[in-house]
């Protein structure tokens, strides 16, 4: 096995297998996690074999996890050719983008005018402090980070904003809904071109900063205003995503 292969660097580090979770469950997880924060990234090929050897598990539940991945789009596969993370075409991110504001601004509606500290104090965190432990701190103080992974670090901090929110959603039904369709977001959004043609890693830390504000003061209004310029993204012209 090479060293360079995915499943070669899947995990952060050594697995531990948490209690009362299931083996299935547990490496779903972990493979959905490194897709989200680019450790995997779209059309990487996901060998059973290797992956079951990194987990130290057998194929069957690494198969069943794979499975699970294609359901939600995120893994898509080629009998006797392939299995890889998914090729996302802006067309189908841009699609996907409007549903997930649209699901988003009901979200708002609901969470925001509702007092939750524990809430408030975790988005406060992020606010405070770096999206990742290898970030530079800037980042979660609101300056763009830089480098290649800019982009991906950046929409990585955006989604820790919102599923922040979203948990606090007492309606079971458009988190399961939002959950369906961030997936494909999470894997294409940092591929598409920013507005006024300005860096994609700039464009999402200032609207995650603009969240950010709005969900902690809180403001209904500016947090839809901010949610407004997230959909911008869906102008532009249609590319893969790879």
């Amino acid at each position: 096995m090479s060293l360079d292969a995915p499943s070669q660097r899947l995990l952060r580090s050594s697995p531990v297998l948490p209690q009362q979770v299931s083996v299935a469950d547990f490496v779903y997880s972990e493979i959905l996690g490194a897709v989200h924060d680019g450790r995997l990234r779209p059309g990487e090929r996901l060998n059973d074999i290797e992956l079951a050897d990194q987990f130290g598990v057998s194929r069957t539940p690494v198969r069943e996890a794979l499975q699970r991945l294609r359901e939600i789009g995120l893994v898509e596969a080629a009998a006797a050719r392939y299995t890889r993370v998914s090729l996302v075409d802006s067309r189908r991110t841009r699609q996907a983008v409007i549903v997930w504001v649209a699901l988003l601004r009901t979200v708002v509606d609901e969470v925001v005018p509702v007092g939750d500290p524990d809430r408030d104090r975790r988005l406060a965190e992020i606010q405070a402090s770096a999206a990742d432990p290898g970030d530079s701190p800037a980042v979660g103080g609101g300056t763009p980070p830089t480098g290649p992974n800019a982009a991906d670090r950046a929409v990585s901090r955006l989604f820790r904003v919102l599923d922040v929110l979203t948990a606090s959603s007492a309606n079971p039904v458009l988190r399961r809904t939002l959950s369906s369709v961030d997936h494909v977001v999470r894997l294409g959004l940092a591929a598409l071109p920013a507005p006024n043609d300005q860096p994609m890693g700039d464009f999402v830390v200032a609207v995650t900063d603009e969240l950010l504000d709005a969900f902690l003061e809180p403001s209904v209004s500016q947090s839809l205003d901010a949610l407004a310029r997230l959909a911008d993204v869906t102008q532009g012209p249609d590319t893969f995503v790879g």
